[in-house]
């Protein structure tokens, strides 16, 4: 259209060099970037309509539920986005990841995957990758098509991969519970309907495994998400003094020092959900009275200025103490400015003296997103 025909080439070139790049203008190779940043997505965007090619999905684009509306302006349709379930954080370019991005990516019309970027994650537990996106809001199908179907239909194999159906290649797992459900495990694995596991382990799962795990309602912090640019306030509401109601049960340390789960009565209830009789009041970081204590007994009607937090049927326990992990001292695992550098361990030459070991307190001192995030789970 431009009229610049002159100097150019008399025939195409033949290097050899050039054959990928010439198939994917010409459609015959499905392309797939890795990129974080919105910014590389308004210039890709760019590039697909100047050169007429279209890319099947975009690798790690974890702030993509921020501007969906940039990648629907792709030529030749919506990419696929492959994404981690939690694991965003770890680089600067995607801090503004969330655990909602699978599901609002969904919602917007958009094919998800879900990745391990292996060794960054371990391959083998890319089911997790999909338990994790379905607990924080990714409806059951869209999660288990995830790590099946999708990917298939994407790479372009949708023809022979993905489904259980006559004609596909037998790949097929036997899992010996649902899924989608935590701690499932393969029980027999077919590669073109041979079985693979000579001697397969059988281990008895509760029935509620066999069943889809439910998921709650996320839509208040999905749109939080969005409405604070992938950084909602973490810190919750502050309180010298509170009760706990509805809690299930509570352990208690013995003399002999161990610790004992003692049980709540359960009480009918007009929504069919159990509710607990347990009640436990703390002020100052102090327990005053407990349901679950004879020597400390106490009813929550007599405190009417007390806030209360109904637990709903949770547990209360002692803290539960870990080594080894980064938490709260490592925001963004690439970024050396964002993390206390390389922390020493007990096999390691220089290790010195355990004063020398980041304590947990410490990342819940600074703040940070991740340490708040488990802060708040629990």
């Amino acid at each position: 259209e431009a009229g610049l025909w002159e100097g150019l080439a008399a025939e195409v070139p033949k290097d050899i060099k050039w054959e990928a790049l010439v198939d994917v203008l010409r459609g015959k190779v499905k392309l797939n970037i890795h990129s974080y940043s919105p910014s590389d997505w308004d210039g890709l965007a760019r590039l697909t309509h100047e050169f007429k090619f279209h890319i099947a999905a975009i690798h790690h684009a974890h702030s993509s539920y921020l501007v969906p509306q940039l990648l629907e302006k792709f030529y030749g349709g919506k990419p696929a986005v492959a994404l981690f379930a939690t694991n965003a954080r770890q680089a600067g370019e995607a801090y503004r990841g969330s655990e909602f991005a699978p599901k609002l990516m969904n919602e917007g019309g958009f094919r998800v995957i879900m990745k391990s970027d292996h060794p960054v994650m371990d391959s083998r537990y890319l089911l997790w990758e999909a338990q994790q996106a379905h607990r924080y809001g990714l409806p059951l199908n869209k999660a288990l098509q995830a790590v099946t179907t999708t990917p298939a239909d994407v790479a372009g194999f949708g023809h022979r991969l993905g489904y259980v159906q006559t004609g596909y290649d037998a790949d097929i797992v036997i899992w010996d519970s649902h899924p989608l459900s935590l701690g499932a495990t393969p029980h027999q694995v077919y590669i073109d309907g041979i079985p693979q596991i000579e001697q397969p382990k059988k281990v008895l799962k509760p029935k509620v495994l066999q069943q889809p795990p439910r998921s709650p309602s996320w839509d208040k912090e999905a749109s939080e998400a969005v409405k604070y640019r992938g950084l909602p306030p973490l810190k919750g509401d502050k309180a010298d003094e509170v009760i706990l109601y509805n809690v299930k049960s509570a352990w208690e340390r013995q003399p002999s020092g161990r610790f004992v789960e003692v049980q709540a009565k359960a009480q009918p209830s007009m929504n069919g959900r159990a509710q607990y009789d347990g009640i436990m009041h703390f002020a100052d970081g102090e327990l005053l009275c407990s349901s679950f204590r004879p020597d400390l007994l106490c009813h929550q009607d007599s405190l009417p200025h007390v806030s209360r937090i109904d637990l709903e049927g949770g547990s209360v326990g002692p803290g539960l103490t870990s080594f080894g992990g980064y938490l709260g001292v490592v925001e963004i695992d690439q970024e050396p400015s964002a993390n206390d550098g390389y922390s020493y361990g007990p096999f390691d030459n220089e290790f010195a003296v355990v004063a020398d070991l980041s304590r947990a307190v410490d990342g819940l001192s600074f703040e940070g997103r991740d340490m708040l995030l488990a802060y708040r789970a629990g």
